[in-house]
């Protein structure tokens, strides 16, 4: 996701109109179309195709929390998010996620955003690494076998 800031908060308060809109209650009915407008200049999508739920919601997630970013200075330090030989998994943990939260830090990033852990393992020489990732979600399989009752 390229980032260039040109949007300048203009999805987050458009959502922001859109949510208090709905909250308030007043209409049975609404047309989120400025919202729509932004999103589909911002976001990238082209106006009036199919696009996935699941990818816009990221999408929108992303520019959300780059909007609300709390870390006005970005480091651009490249630290390894990985254990480092004399650490335990819960130090390395906690210093990589607070690494990340140096970055990223925002209302998205406090409700979506999680740690993973992967085990790396070099097949030469065997040895073990373990490396932090943040995600936003989860992907979780499908039971194939799944029946619909009707």
């Amino acid at each position: 996701m390229d980032f260039d800031g040109s949007y300048n908060k203009k999805i987050s308060i458009e959502y922001s109109k859109l949510i208090e809109i709905m909250w308030k209650g007043t209409s049975d009915i609404i047309i989120p179309l400025n919202f729509f407008e932004i999103c589909a200049k911002y976001i990238h999508l082209i106006l009036h195709q199919q696009y996935d739920s699941h990818e816009f919601l990221t999408s929108l997630l992303y520019y959300l929390s780059d909007e609300l970013n709390r870390i006005e200075e970005h480091i651009n330090n490249k630290e390894e998010m990985v254990q480092k030989e004399d650490e335990s998994l819960e130090i390395a943990s906690k210093r990589c996620w607070d690494f990340w939260k140096s970055k990223e830090d925002s209302i998205i990033t406090d409700l979506f955003e999680g740690q993973e852990i992967q085990l790396l393992k070099c097949k030469k020489c065997n040895e073990n690494r373990n490396r932090f990732e943040s995600f936003f979600h989860l992907s979780l399989p499908i039971n194939n076998l799944v029946q619909f009752i009707f």
